[in-house]
């Protein structure tokens, strides 16, 4: 009872100090406006901004969104800043894409450009966001462009905003800080394996652990928790949320295949939940890499492959 009463207190001080080491990294909350994109586009690698200038090659209100091509294209139009500050920054969900390319275009059909790899994106302690500066938005600004190549979300596109503070995300401070507090107790079980392998030096105590350590990073990444403590590359916290989940998921069968007395499943019925669970930890693993080779694919193939698990 002891040793059990120190861990719980370790927990919960663990839980505490992830709760307000967290909060001063955090934006404190504005009541800025974000502006939403008005119409979207798909093409191959040879279009332009100036071929995109025009209104009419756009799909305004649209009602399904695609990854899966080689370039997606966000409009933002005047009107949705119009009476309000004008923006400078675009935020969006963390994932994977190779180049995103921002222009202003104007009344008279001038355009600022600014190009930034993968690499450039900033996240930051309010959600799964990051973000980059606009090209300077003028009074007679008209729209903003917006070309991504292979993105490998739809959230990466259909969350995108424009706002005027470079930490106007959706994600409120107290929302962080519950995160926080699940990461501290989530510490608890993690201590008690700990404790007990030293005891029971059995394989599903370390697959316990693994299950556990995959919550907390999923947890961390995918709750963009991370950048409060430390600036990660982009890229590393796009791949980091999703494969955790997949390892978690598949070792999760694991643990249960072990952890189980003999003779409670048939073998045939063991030797299932094993492979059922290397298969989640393999292929939606692969797919959330988020290569490039694959970008055509793993955006669905990520869900898809999940289905022997459920």
């Amino acid at each position: 009872m002891g040793r059990a009463l120190h861990l719980h207190l370790i927990a919960a001080f663990l839980a505490l100090w992830s709760a307000f080491i967290a909060a001063p990294a955090m934006a404190a909350e504005r009541d800025e406006p974000s502006f939403a994109p008005s119409c979207v586009a798909y093409s191959d690698l040879s279009r332009s901004f100036t071929a995109m200038a025009e209104r009419s090659v756009w799909t305004c209100d649209p009602k399904s969104w695609r990854a899966d091509t080689d370039v997606v294209w966000l409009r933002f139009e005047d009107e949705v800043w119009a009476g309000e500050e004008r923006p400078r920054y675009l935020f969006t969900r963390i994932a994977r894409f190779k180049t995103m390319k921002i222009a202003a275009l104007d009344a008279d059909g001038t355009m600022r450009e600014l190009s930034f790899p993968e690499s450039a994106g900033k996240p930051f302690a309010a959600g799964p966001v990051f973000e980059v500066p606009l090209p300077e938005v003028k009074a007679e600004t008209r729209a903003v462009l917006v070309r991504v190549e292979k993105p490998h979300s739809i959230p990466l596109l259909t969350e995108a905003r424009l706002t005027f503070h470079s930490e106007d995300a959706d994600w409120s401070q107290l929302e962080m800080m519950v995160l926080a507090l699940v990461i501290g107790m989530l510490i608890l079980p993690l201590l008690f394996d700990l404790s007990f392998f030293f005891v029971l030096r059995e394989r599903f105590v370390v697959l316990h652990a693994v299950m556990v350590t995959s919550m907390i990073s999923y947890v961390l990444f995918s709750g963009g928790l991370i950048s409060a403590f430390v600036t990660l590359p982009l890229a590393l916290i796009a791949i980091a949320g999703p494969l955790s989940w997949a390892i978690g998921c598949g070792v999760s069968a694991l643990f249960l295949a072990d952890f189980l007395e003999k003779g409670i499943q048939s073998p045939a019925m063991r030797r299932m939940l094993q492979a059922t669970g290397l298969w989640t930890i393999a292929l939606p693993g692969l797919f959330a890499l988020q290569l490039h080779a694959l970008h055509p694919y793993d955006d669905r193939g990520y869900f898809v492959t999940f289905i022997p698990a459920i």
